[in-house]
């Protein structure tokens, strides 16, 4: 062990001694650079100088900067084996990663650090001043192995994020200190709890995160006070923990989820103003709450309790909760019943328990102008006079017709409704879905011919069907805009179904069944988005618009559940733009390439049947199979013309299978097939005008042979 002291002026510490240090305070500069066994010291000899850690250097035993008056520079990572003193005078723009590796004391001095890695087995890390960290990006205090405790004079911590999710032996006590973590992701990171001792004391921890997402994975530990206190658009807690209180203010928040069955003394929920978004508030599992803090200001600034995974209950076990009105619940069970304390408050979203919702009512629109969903817009009788507290609420019906005044609708909020009833409504109105809402319906929608549906395109908004029971969905002409889900419920279709514009607009089933009877659907694509969902097609035509993956059943898993009726899927963008048909191993009857212009690529997934698989373009492209997949096809109606070749193949240089099962044999032209295998034998005739581009397997490119006394004409 030696002692080492900075005497090199302005330069980097690295690897390279020259004149930098001394073994004594203000002494002649040349020896070695510090490594790990090493006090170093930067002091009032070392002059007002800019110190920079460099990524050459060996780390040092102990860093005391008592007297220094420059500063200590760099982005390197360094480690110290012991003590690090950072002092008020000496300025601090350090930014790397920080690591202690044996017992120590870490005084900052009021000076902003980068990173803090606490990695030392068997020893403790104690702050001796608070701790303030900065990263070039994010920056996180990390317990890798030992014990970190903020001492007992409860100082400060300021990260983005607090990290310990490993198998080793490590303690971190928190005493009475306050934590500020300003992470945009995952402010606490427990998630693997394996061996570590958690002592929250009577410590608060305030999670200030960004506008987009932040989680609390607890591990399943006793926290003490938590405060979300800037709500981005998604919060989350995770693991099966115990606080003593949870708040959550100021909420902009369009969603907080509460993932695993927590224990709660106190929970609270801090009501949305009128500026601010609808509150959604999830819960993953069964809760135990002994104080729970939650309703809404009024009417129109609502807090929302659903369960995270529809129309399965959560149950919350609350011992006392005193104001409670403006709030909406599905999927909720509460161990006693419970009703507003201010009467035709709650909404009923469906599958709740133990909730005393107020008899359903209808209202009617009258207002003119363009006038968001929850301005004063609504009376209790037809062309009556609206009043504040008529608002309708998620179980109620809300009617517009032609005696009622009407301009543009904006739907600004999440709201949720029963029944909207439009069928009378011929004069001119317009219903708008804001930018990034979701109107969520629990039973059916009838628009009137007089409606034009508008919403801000791309931008995730949607109408949400999320009935208990069938819903009927009747356009009476009307094209969509934007989305529509289909959410744990039955949508059966009264008419033709149109959504929107080329690319923003789709059909997502999550865990729902959309029923399309004898009704013709356009839109530019369908997902199931949960892998659970069913397609009863019935028989219309479902033509698809859009480019991308258009057909995509398989986000999930393999669950999906088609019907396919006698249903003509078409997939019908012009554009050159490639397509993607992900049918998830189902059956289908008709699949038909389309969009007459647009020399485009077709890749179509998974192992499906087709009773057709037919195309209708009339310019050269290109049909792909996903490799080793085996379509089974009874009848074949694609080929091509002169100058106008269609190219089947394989995604990948390994063949892909096809199998023909209709009664006839396949006689087509036109084509260039490489990497198909099909099958049976004798069965693929694609034409003399064909092209062989190599590793196929029954694929014969000849005219069908004549006189052998099978039917022809079916497949040409």
């Amino acid at each position: 062990m030696a002692l080492r002291y900075w005497v090199g002026g302005t330069a980097a510490w690295d690897g390279t001694a020259g004149t930098k240090w001394a073994l004594t305070s203000g002494g002649a500069g040349g020896e070695a650079v510090p490594t790990s066994a090493d006090d170093v010291f930067l002091n009032g000899a070392s002059g007002a100088n800019t110190v920079t850690i460099s990524t050459g250097n060996a780390g040092a035993k102990s860093i005391t900067c008592t007297g220094f008056t420059g500063t200590l520079a760099g982005s390197a990572n360094i480690s110290v084996a012991g003590t690090v003193i950072l002092v008020t005078g000496m300025t601090c723009t350090y930014s790397g990663t920080l690591t202690i590796t044996a017992t120590a004391t870490l005084t900052s001095g009021g000076k902003t650090i980068g990173n803090v890695i606490i990695n030392a087995p068997g020893g403790t890390v104690t702050l001796g001043s608070a701790l303030i960290a900065t990263a070039q990006s994010a920056s996180s205090l990390t317990i890798t192995a030992g014990t970190f405790t903020t001492s007992a004079s409860n100082y400060s911590v300021t990260v983005d994020k607090l990290s310990s999710s490993n198998a080793n032996t490590r303690t971190i006590s928190l005493n009475g200190s306050t934590l500020t973590l300003n992470d945009s992701t995952t402010a606490v990171d427990f998630a693997n709890s394996t061996n570590l001792t958690f002592n929250a004391g009577t410590s608060t921890i305030s999670i200030n995160g960004g506008l987009t997402s932040i989680s609390l994975n607890g591990g399943g530990k006793t926290f003490y006070n938590v405060n979300f206190s800037n709500s981005p658009n998604t919060l989350s807690i995770s693991g099966a923990n115990t606080f003593n209180n949870v708040s959550f203010s100021s909420n902009t928040s369009n969603v907080i989820s509460i993932n695993s069955a927590n224990t709660f003394n106190q929970l609270s929920f801090t009501a949305p103003d009128s500026t601010q978004k609808l509150t959604s508030i999830e819960f993953g599992d069964n809760q135990t709450i002994t104080t729970l803090v939650a309703s809404g200001n009024s009417r129109t600034q609502r807090i929302r309790f659903t369960s995270k995974t529809v129309r399965t209950q959560r149950t919350l076990t609350v011992t006392t909760w005193t104001t409670r009105a403006h709030m909406d619940f599905a999927d909720i069970a509460f161990d006693t019943t419970r009703a507003a304390t201010t009467a035709n408050t709650f909404g009923d979203m469906g599958n709740n328990t133990n909730i005393t919702f107020d008899t359903a009512k209808t209202v009617y629109w009258n207002l003119t102008g363009s006038v968001n969903w929850s301005s004063n817009g609504w009376a209790l009788t037809s062309g009556g006079t609206p009043g504040t507290n008529n608002f309708p609420l998620a179980h109620d019906t809300v009617v517009f017709n032609d005696t009622g005044a009407a301009g543009t609708v904006i739907i600004d909020k999440d709201w949720a409704v029963g029944t909207v009833n439009m069928s009378a409504r011929t004069s001119a109105m317009t219903l708008d879905l804001a930018a990034a809402k979701v109107f969520y319906i629990t039973g059916s929608f009838t628009f009137g011919t007089g409606v034009t549906s508008e919403g801000t395109l791309g931008s995730g908004s949607a109408y949400i069907f999320c009935g208990t029971t069938t819903q009927t969905l009747d356009t009476a002409g009307v094209t969509l805009k934007p989305t529509i889900n289909i959410l744990a419920s039955t949508l059966s279709l009264a008419s033709n179904l149109t959504i929107g514009a080329v690319n923003n607009d789709n059909i997502v089933i999550v865990g729902g069944t959309i029923t399309a009877n004898t009704f013709n659907i356009t839109a530019d694509g369908v997902t199931d988005q949960d892998g659970a969902g069913t397609l009863n097609m019935g028989s219309g035509t479902w033509t698809l618009t859009g480019t991308g993956a258009v057909w995509n059943m398989s986000t999930i898993g393999a669950g999906t559940t088609i019907n396919a009726g006698t249903a003509n899927i078409v997939l019908d963008n012009t554009t050159t733009s490639s397509r993607t048909f992900d049918g998830a191993n189902k059956s289908y009857n008709k699949l038909t390439i389309g969009g007459t212009t647009g020399i485009s690529t077709l890749t179509i997934k998974g192992s499906n049947s087709f009773s057709e698989l037919a195309s209708t373009k009339s310019v050269a492209h290109t049909i792909l199979f996903t490799a080793a997949t085996t379509q089974q096809i009874d009848k074949w109606s694609i080929g091509g013309t002169t100058g106008n070749i269609v190219t089947i193949g394989s995604t990948t240089t390994s063949v892909a299978y096809l199998t023909y099962t209709g009664v006839d044999k396949v006689s087509t032209d036109y084509l260039s097939v490489s990497k198909i295998s099909a099958a049976p034998t004798l069965t693929w005739y694609v034409g003399a005008n064909s092209t062989d581009g190599g590793t196929n397997t029954n694929v014969y490119f000849t005219d069908l042979p004549r006189g052998n006394g099978l039917f022809f004409g079916s497949n040409f």
